[in-house]
C-alpha cells in the first residue's frame, strides 16, 4: 500500500509540467510572441552555418520559421506531456492499450482545457488546430514511449535467455 502511494508521486513532474503549460497559455499575445521570436531568433543563429546573412536576410529567415516554432513547441510540450504521465502510469498499472490510450486521452483533454484557458488571456484565443497540433504532441510521446517499451522489452528478454 505504501509503496504504491510513493509512486502516486512519479505523478508530480506531469503535474509540474501542466502547470508550465498553464503558465505559457496565460501569457497574453506579446509575451507569448516575443519569447517564441527569442528563441526561433537563436535558432536560426546557431544553423546558420552558410554565408553570413544580412541583418533583412537574418529577420526574413526569423519570420519563415517563426510559426513553425511556436507549433514544434506546441507538439514538444505535449510529447513530453505524455512521457512524464505513461512512466509512472506503466509501473502503476502496466503498459497495455488501455493505459495507452487513456493517457493519450487526458493529454487531448488537457489540450482542450489549455486553449479554452487562452480565451481568458488578452489577445489570445482558443483554436482547434492548436488542439490537433498539441494532440499530434502527445501522439509522437505515445509512439516514442512504445519505442523504448518494446526495445527494453526485447534486451530485457534477451539477457534471460
Amino acid at each position: 500500500m505504501q509503496m504504491k502511494m510513493l509512486w502516486y508521486l512519479a505523478y508530480i513532474p506531469a503535474l509540474i509540467w501542466m502547470l508550465i503549460i498553464g503558465g505559457f497559455s496565460g501569457s497574453d499575445a506579446k509575451q507569448s510572441s516575443s519569447l517564441s521570436l527569442d528563441v526561433t531568433e537563436r535558432l536560426v543563429e546557431i544553423i546558420d552555418i552558410g554565408e553570413p546573412m544580412s541583418e533583412q536576410e537574418f529577420y526574413e529567415v526569423v519570420e519563415l520559421l517563426h510559426a513553425p516554432v511556436r507549433k514544434l513547441a506546441h507538439m514538444t510540450e505535449f510529447a513530453i506531456l505524455y512521457v512524464l504521465l505513461i512512466i509512472p502510469s506503466a509501473v502503476l498499472f502496466g503498459m497495455n492499450k488501455k493505459i495507452v490510450g487513456i493517457v493519450f486521452l487526458i493529454c487531448v483533454l488537457f489540450a482542450m482545457s489549455d486553449e479554452f484557458h487562452q480565451t481568458f488571456t488578452p489577445g489570445r484565443d482558443g483554436n482547434i488546430t492548436d488542439v490537433l497540433i498539441d494532440s499530434l504532441g502527445a501522439a509522437i510521446g505515445m509512439l516514442v514511449s512504445l519505442g523504448v517499451n518494446k526495445f527494453t522489452n526485447s534486451k530485457i528478454k534477451g539477457k534471460s535467455k
